[in-house]
């Protein structure tokens, strides 16, 4: 081998050092996780139910430049009794415009669907557009979104299953803190919601289980469209329409699967990571977690956009119950809610 050769092999040894590395330790993370205890449904009568009348579907999202590590978040999972996996990829990457190779690790793979969207929606990609899918399969499905940067304990998706089979109007996932830890006001949040007193967010990287049918898919579309801030805030906002429509949003902590059982890959913290501002409009330096800075821009502009809505509902309901009344002073109307003894108190009194 001549010297040029010599030299032609070792710098391309040394270009790809760091990647080899990082391939590394992303196997040696992925053997781990897999190696995890799973619980086994099928000694479970309430999730052997579930699974007997509905189906359940794992979904996610990612980059052109993190699709090649897709099959690893996949092979740290047992998705024995997963119907699908909807991988949710645009026709290109909002952020840069790149087109999506799809490796083929991922088309092989026996559970993999592609599903291919015309715009690319941001990090909410990862759970809008699959449960609008299996919604027109089965409005009771499950789904689980999962984040490309983490590999999950090998009994996520069973532990998840489990704790929905028990559940009603609840979402579950390994990290739900309170909305507090994001710099949101909750004296804020609880005047939007009374109900939801806990105000607490289902993080996205903790892996969330949702019902198809439950998740106002439209609301969802509206408020995540508004602005940067609420196009990178995803958890943020689909929180939000949670809360809105009474959905409790619940822990999971048990030896199966909790919060710290996830283990974060090492792209995961690179520049085009979320929580590092990625895809925000008017970044600032020295911030550590951006989710601190969106979250408080986002829930203003979620707020402003709401209030509108809710004059809009107002003016709407006036105008119903002024027909109403109109409708109650003819004498044919009132006639019949007497004989049905609905109340007329809206009726023209008799002189």
């Amino acid at each position: 081998m001549s010297r040029l050769s010599s030299l032609l092999v070792l710098i391309a040894l040394v270009a790809s050092g760091p990647a080899r590395a990082e391939e590394t330790e992303v196997d040696r993370i992925v053997a781990h996780q897999r190696a995890l205890p799973v619980r086994d449904l099928s000694r479970d009568a309430a999730s052997r139910r579930l699974l007997a009348r509905h189906p359940v579907f794992v979904s996610l999202t990612t980059s052109p430049r993190r699709i090649e590590h897709v099959p690893h978040v996949l092979d740290a999972l047992d998705l024995t009794h997963v119907t699908k996996v909807f991988v949710v990829l645009p026709e290109r990457f909002g952020r840069t415009g790149e087109r999506y190779r799809i490796p083929p690790a991922l088309a092989r793979h026996p559970k993999v669907e592609i599903i291919r969207i015309e715009r690319d929606l941001g990090p909410i990609s990862k759970m809008l557009p699959a449960i609008e899918r299996a919604r027109r399969i089965d409005r009771r499905s499950i789904v689980i979104s999962v984040d490309d940067d983490a590999a999950y304990p090998r009994g996520m998706v069973p532990e998840i299953i489990y704790h929905m089979a028990r559940s009603r109007r609840t979402v579950v996932g390994g990290a739900v803190p309170s909305a507090s830890m994001f710099g949101v006001d909750l004296a804020r949040w609880r005047r939007s919601f009374p109900h939801d007193r806990e105000a607490r967010l289902a993080e996205g990287s903790g892996a969330v289980g949702y019902r198809a049918g439950e998740v106002n898919t439209r609301l969802l579309r509206r408020l995540h469209g508004l602005s940067s801030s609420t196009r990178a805030s995803d958890d943020l906002v689909i929180n939000y329409v949670l809360a809105r429509s009474g959905i409790e949003r619940r822990a999971i902590k048990t030896e199966y699967f909790n919060r710290k059982m996830i283990r974060f890959l090492p792209y995961g913290f690179e520049a085009d990571a979320l929580h590092r501002g990625a895809g925000f409009a008017g970044l600032p330096t020295g911030v550590a977690d951006f989710n601190n800075v969106k979250y408080v821009t986002a829930l203003e502009e979620i707020d402003g956009a709401m209030s509108g809505r809710r004059r809009r509902a107002a003016t709407r309901f006036i105008r119903w119950t002024g027909r109403g009344r109109a409708a109650l002073r003819t004498p044919a109307i009132r006639r019949a809610a007497q004989r049905w003894r609905v109340p007329t108190r809206f009726a023209r009194r008799r002189r």
